[in-house]
């Protein structure tokens, strides 16, 4: 329980088993919020596994405010955006994003109406070769691909460019995005290169009208 002055503006929760090795997957809603606490539901993702009892991880991000300037980019699909200069890790892009109340474009990513307005409000993103991170990481478990709300990547959502992802010398565990092209793996860590940060976060104007 954690104690606040007011009522947040908005709660964003997820959940994992505290033992990664697991294939259990959890989506996280949430019904209800009260001064001091809040009523979730955890839905199971995966069903072809059981247990008799497990240790979740949760993780939660509340916003007591909707004061967040006005420089994020607002494209009507309740959430925000905002394109931060190049990183050279994804562990970098992440905490930037992390510390603004975001995360790596996940829901933004996967919906080909946003993705488009994302493209036209950021020139940069339409230049040749012009990449950026996304929430997206097989880091935990080779090939098993997850979001960073630690849910795992549906079929319908895959972008990956022809012959990706191809797991170059075993060492590329995270994802980077052309708009034009589509997803490639990539080194988590890079020696050289950098790529766009594009944060994404609740639109909370949106969800209190």
């Amino acid at each position: 329980m954690v104690c606040l002055p007011s009522t947040p503006y908005a709660l964003v929760v997820k959940a994992k088993p505290t033992d990664t090795s697991l294939p259990h997957k959890f989506r996280v809603k949430v019904d209800e919020m009260f001064h001091d606490s809040a009523i979730v539901e955890i839905e199971r993702l995966d069903s072809t596994s059981g247990w008799d009892w497990m240790s979740l991880t949760f993780q939660f991000t509340i916003y007591t405010s909707d004061n967040i300037g006005d420089d994020w980019y607002r494209p009507g699909n309740g959430y925000l955006y905002k394109l931060l200069p190049d990183k050279k890790t994804q562990r970098l892009a992440r905490d930037a994003c992390e510390e603004l109340g975001g995360w790596l474009i996940i829901y933004g990513e996967i919906n080909n109406t946003v993705r488009d307005k994302i493209r036209n409000q950021y020139d940069q993103l339409n230049a040749n070769s012009k990449r950026y991170w996304i929430g997206l990481t097989d880091i935990d478990k080779e090939g098993e691909w997850i979001w960073d709300d630690w849910t795992p990547v549906a079929s319908q959502q895959m972008r990956w460019k022809e012959g990706e992802p191809n797991d170059s010398n075993r060492k590329e565990n995270c994802v980077v995005s052309e708009i034009q092209k589509g997803w490639f793996d990539m080194q988590c860590n890079l020696n050289g290169k950098k790529f766009y940060t594009l944060c994404e976060r609740p639109d909370l104007k949106l969800k209190n009208n």
